[in-house]
Order: C-alpha cells, then sequence, then structure tokens
C-alpha cells in the first residue's frame, strides 16, 4: 500500500520534472521571439525614417 503511494509520488514528481523543462524551454523560445521582434520594431524605425511619407 505504501510501496504503490510511492510509486504514484515519485511517478507525479516525474511528470512534474518533464512540465518544468518544457516550461523552461518555451520561456526560452518566448525570450528568443521577443528579441526578435524588438530587433524587427527597430528595422521598421529605421525603414520609416529613410522613407519620405
Amino acid at each position: 500500500m505504501i510501496d504503490d503511494m510511492q510509486d504514484q509520488i515519485d511517478a507525479q514528481a516525474a511528470a512534474i520534472d518533464i512540465l518544468s523543462e518544457d516550461n523552461r524551454k518555451q520561456a526560452s523560445t518566448i525570450d528568443q521571439q521577443a528579441a526578435a521582434i524588438q530587433e524587427l520594431q527597430q528595422l521598421v524605425k529605421s525603414l520609416q525614417g529613410n522613407v519620405d511619407v
């Protein structure tokens, strides 16, 4: 009985570890996307400065 409960706890802990790693990867991807968006915004501002409207 206790062994079964410990096995369930261990399995849940492993699942949490996997989800935590997925969250870290997503956060890294979001950071990269944010940096790319900032670069694009700077490029747009630069291009707008070179065009007479």
